[in-house]
C-alpha cells in the first residue's frame, strides 16, 4: 500500500464517527419502544438485521483473518533477511559481558542453553519398529461406538422399558432457531 492511499485511509477513518459502547443505541433503543414483531413484514425486517449481521461478522473475521496471515507472513520475511544479522550482531554485545540476554526498547534477545535429547520424529517408523519387536511402549486404547451403544439402549428401552447405565432419554420437544442462507425444504 503506497502512503497516499494509506493517507488517505487513514483521513476517512478518522472522520467516521466514533462507537463508544459507553452510550445508548438510540436508534435500536428508539425501534425497540415502538417496533413489535406483528406481521410477515416485521418479522423479516428482524430477520433480514439478523441475516446483515452474520454477514458482517463473517466477512470481519475472514478480514481479520487475512490481516493475521499477512503479519505473520512479514514477519516471517523479515527473519528470513535479517534474524541472522539480529543474531550475531546479539552475539557481539553478548561476548562484550552483557550476559546472555540483550534488552532493546522494542524487544529482547536472549540465547539459552538447549540440552542434548532425544525425540520421536517419526511416530509411524516408531510404531512400527515398537509392534515389532514388543517393547511395551504400545499403548491401546479402548473407545466406546456411541452409535451403536445408542441403538442398543433405544431397542433395550423399547422390549424392557429400561435405561441403561450411562444413557439419558430425552422428550420429544419442538426447539426454535433463525438460520441464514438458503431455505430448507
Amino acid at each position: 500500500m503506497n502512503t497516499d492511499t494509506l493517507r488517505r485511509s487513514n483521513e476517512i477513518a478518522n472522520s467516521l464517527p466514533q462507537y463508544d459502547p459507553t452510550l445508548p443505541d438510540t436508534e435500536t433503543t428508539a425501534e425497540a419502544e415502538t417496533f413489535e414483531i406483528n406481521s410477515d413484514a416485521a418479522a423479516n425486517w428482524l430477520l433480514r438485521r439478523l441475516a446483515n449481521l452474520e454477514a458482517e461478522k463473517a466477512r470481519v473475521t475472514a478480514q481479520a483473518t487475512a490481516i493475521v496471515k499477512q503479519l505473520e507472513s512479514d514477519a516471517e520475511r523479515l527473519r528470513f533477511l535479517f534474524g541472522s544479522q539480529l543474531e550475531s550482531y546479539c552475539r557481539g554485545k553478548m561476548e562484550q559481558g552483557r550476559g546472555k540476554t540483550v534488552r532493546f526498547l522494542q524487544g529482547s534477545c536472549f540465547f539459552r542453553t538447549v540440552p542434548a535429547g532425544v525425540r520421536i520424529a517419526d511416530t509411524g517408523a516408531a510404531l512400527q519398529f515398537a509392534q515389532e519387536t514388543l517393547l511395551g511402549a504400545v499403548k491401546s486404547v479402548r473407545t466406546l461406538d456411541t452409535t451403536v451403544y445408542r441403538e442398543l439402549a433405544e431397542k433395550h428401552l423399547q422390549e424392557t422399558g429400561e435405561v441403561l447405565p450411562g444413557v439419558e432419554t430425552t422428550l420429544a420437544r419442538e426447539s426454535f432457531s433463525v438460520k441464514f442462507g438458503k431455505a430448507e425444504a
